[in-house]
Order: C-alpha cells, then sequence, then structure tokens
C-alpha cells in the first residue's frame, strides 16, 4: 500500500477484518492535567491522532501515573469508543508521594518506569513493536504506517520528533529558526539528550526475550533519564536501528512548532530553569503584562520556525512565524552551561568552546562527533517511502529524503542531533 492511499476509516476497517494482523502497542502514560475538566483535554488530542492513523494496526493501552485520581479517564475513553484503547491502570496509591520538600522523591521516577515495564508485557500477544508516550504528545497520521515500512530485520525504529529541547545549546529562540542547513525538528539519535521515547517504537519480541527493563537502567533513580539510557544500552548492544531523517511524526509537548499553529507565544527567557526546563508556550496575555512591568528585561523576537512541511498541518502555508521570548542580557544565556556538550545539536557541536567545563551528564554517553550518526538532511523532503533505500553501516538503515521535484539522495554525513 503507498502512504496516506487510504483514509483513516478505510485502515480501521481493514483493521477491523484482520484482528490478529501485527499491531503496534501504545503505552499512553497519563494523568488527571491530561483531563478535561482539570487538565488541558490532551488526552482526548492523543487518542484522536492514533485514530486518524492511515494504518489502524495499533492498540493504546492507558496509564495513571500519578497518585492523584484521575476521574474523568473512564469517561474519556466511553466517550472515544473504540474498542482498540483500553485501560491498564488507573491510579498509584496515595502513599507514593511525587515529590519530598518540593524536589522529586528519590525513587519516584522508578516506580513510573517498573509500571511502565509491566505494562509492556501487558501487550497484546500479536504486538509487533511498542511505542511508550505521554498523554499530551501527538502523533502524525502517518506515524504507523511508517513504523510498519521500515525493513522487516530491524530491531528499533527511530522518528524525528518536534521538541522545546530543539538545538538546546544555541542562542534562545534562535535555535528554532528555519535556515538550510538545519533540521526540521530534533533529531533522533538514539542516546541520552539526542532521543525521545514517544518518537521510538522497539520490537516486542526482542524486548521480552532480552528482558529489557527500563526500571532497572537506573535502580536508584538518580537522574530520571531511563528512556535515554535504554536506548543508547540497546543501540550499543547491537540493537539494529532503523532512522526517519527529515520526517517529524511526532510532537513532544510542549513545542515551539505546535506554540506557533495555536497563536501562542514561545517563552525561551525560562529554558534554562529547573522549574520550566526547555521553555514553555505562553499567552500573549502573560507577555505583555511581563514586558510591561520589566521593560529592559526582555525583548520579544519573531522568526520562521523550522517544520517539516509534510507532517501535521505544517503544510498549509510555506512557513510559521513563531513569536519568541528572551532575556535581553546575553550574558544571562546559560544554554552551553545547562546542557553541556552532550546535548548539542551535530550542526552546534563545531560552535562549542574547546575550554567548555566537563558537565555532569558528559559521562552518560560518548560526546557526539558533528559527523556521526548517517544521513545529512534533506531540506525539502516529500514522502516516506514504503520501499525506501537504505545505507547499512554499524546496524543501522535509513530512509533517504528526496528533494522536491529532484530525486536527489544526500547519504553523506549530517550536522545536527536530540535529548
Amino acid at each position: 500500500m503507498a502512504l496516506g492511499s487510504s483514509s483513516a476509516a478505510e485502515a480501521k476497517e481493514a483493521a477491523t477484518k484482520a484482528p490478529n494482523k501485527e499491531l503496534i502497542c501504545f503505552i499512553i502514560r497519563t494523568y488527571w492535567g491530561h483531563g478535561d475538566t482539570w487538565g488541558d483535554k490532551s488526552l482526548r488530542r492523543i487518542l484522536t491522532s492514533l485514530q486518524n492513523q492511515t494504518d489502524a494496526r495499533w492498540e493504546a493501552m492507558l496509564l495513571v501515573m500519578d497518585n492523584r485520581p484521575f476521574p474523568e479517564l473512564r469517561k474519556i475513553v466511553r466517550e472515544v469508543n473504540d474498542s482498540r484503547i483500553w485501560v491498564h491502570s488507573e491510579w498509584i496509591s496515595y502513599k507514593y508521594a511525587p515529590k519530598e520538600g518540593g524536589t522529586w522523591a528519590p525513587t519516584y521516577h522508578n516506580k513510573l518506569y517498573n509500571l511502565t515495564d509491566q505494562a509492556i508485557r501487558s501487550c497484546p500477544e500479536h504486538s509487533t513493536w511498542v511505542v511508550v508516550t505521554n498523554g499530551d504528545n501527538l502523533y502524525d497520521k502517518r506515524f504507523v504506517e511508517a513504523i510498519f515500512s521500515a525493513p522487516s530485520d530491524v530491531d528499533a525504529v527511530a522518528v524525528d520528533f518536534y521538541s522545546r529541547y530543539q538545538r538546546p545549546t544555541s542562542d534562545p529562540c534562535e535555535r528554532f529558526e528555519e535556515a538550510p542547513d538545519a533540521p526540521p525538528c530534533k533529531e533522533n539519535l538514539m542516546r541520552f539528550c539526542q532521543t525521545d521515547l514517544a518518537a521510538n517504537a522497539y520490537r516486542v519480541s526482542r524486548l521480552l526475550s532480552e528482558d529489557r527493563r527500563f526500571g532497572t537502567i537506573d535502580p536508584g533513580g538518580t537522574h530520571g533519564a531511563n528512556d535515554g539510557i535504554m536506548a543508547q544500552t540497546l543501540k550499543s548492544s547491537g540493537w539494529k536501528i532503523h532512522y526517519f531523517r527529515g520526517r517529524c511524526l511526532v510532537n513532544h509537548a510542549p513545542s515551539p512548532q505546535q506554540c506557533a499553529l495555536s497563536g501562542g507565544i514561545w517563552d525561551d527567557s525560562i529554558m534554562c530553569q529547573a522549574s520550566s526546563f526547555g521553555g514553555a508556550c505562553v499567552t500573549a496575555k502573560s507577555v505583555v503584562e511581563r514586558m510591561r512591568t520589566n521593560p529592559e528585561l526582555y525583548e520579544l523576537v519573531e522568526l520562521n520556525v523550522t517544520h517539516d512541511r509534510h507532517s501535521f498541518t505544517y503544510g498549509n502555508k510555506p512557513y510559521h512565524e513563531l513569536k519568541c521570548l528572551r532575556l535581553a542580557n546575553r550574558t544571562m544565556w546559560y544554554q552551553a552551561q545547562t546542557y553541556g556538550r552532550v546535548c548539542a545539536a551535530r550542526m552546534d557541536v563545531k560552535n562549542l568552546p574547546e575550554n567548555m567545563p566537563e558537565h555532569p551528564w558528559d559521562s552518560w554517553v560518548p560526546l557526539l562527533e558533528a559527523h556521526e550518526d548517517g544521513p545529512e538532511y534533506v531540506p525539502e523532503g516529500t514522502v516516506i517511502p514504503s520501499e525506501g533505500a537504505k545505507a547499512e553501516g554499524d546496524g543501522e538503515s535509513w530512509h533517504p529524503i528526496k528533494a522536491e521535484g529532484k530525486g536527489k539522495e544526500r547519504p553523506d554525513g549530517d550536522e545536527h542531533v536530540e535529548l
């Protein structure tokens, strides 16, 4: 089947007629903040994004990852009315408080990862792939189709994604700006600081046969980055990974691209603060008030934000303008010091100071080289090939992205990367 050749309704009907065919098991970690009354209604949005998939071979189980009940959960599931969506666990005991004294409880993240591991082992028997995600993320309608179009012999599929951690060591706001050599979103390199759990599909059979568990990656729960460490562990253990380059099929909320679509303003003045790590999408009203109160502290810039014109609804216009707030005093920009060399995008590695102090994260993964990990981004990517060419090397493959109207592939080294 050619990509996008059938509607979501037709795809669902086809999947219903063959219920035991291979499928993707989505594990959606959610909580009351994704609900309708007290939350942002994002759980309905992610479920709708799955229902709109061009390939309906998926099921989704919901896990409540909070010690506060989510009373609207079953109501939302009933109203969505899709037999592929079901509830795995509804809440964590009130005894397990997320925070102690204003900071994360030492083992809380591992409790969540252990629950995730249990959910993975509850996926339907005919699950080929498992994708773990959060209830406020979104999937492009071709995500499932893309995963199933990967070569049959790969163990994991990595998709590029929209993220607030796009080029985190570069200048505030400008790190999202469209440029000839900039990737359309965050590259997925399957390593700490350069990946996202929601954008990775793992082959269930190998994950279970090797008894891989997110909860055992960091038993002490010291950093809460088990998903990134797991990705690089599997990569270094010989798992064969297939990359989709230049296609942004996942939106990890919040992202500046979605902020631009919704008419919000991206606040990059707070990207290095622990309480708002990576930045946030805020209202124009809040920005006007802050700039009125402290006119010398901030500056508001406008830029065309990078985006994949073939994902989500970005194809409506040739560019998307983002209004972005940052600190006016450049001496207060601490990107490189905050995120460290290991988090730099490939196109930014060469711009880091040579005498940059060692960062605690640097020891978690080998430092990234500007040429590492495969093909260079091709700006005008078009479609996900159902049987694309691939370049083999070090157990990895990739779908080349063709320049629109040119039929030209660029499989040489690249200059960019992700958290």
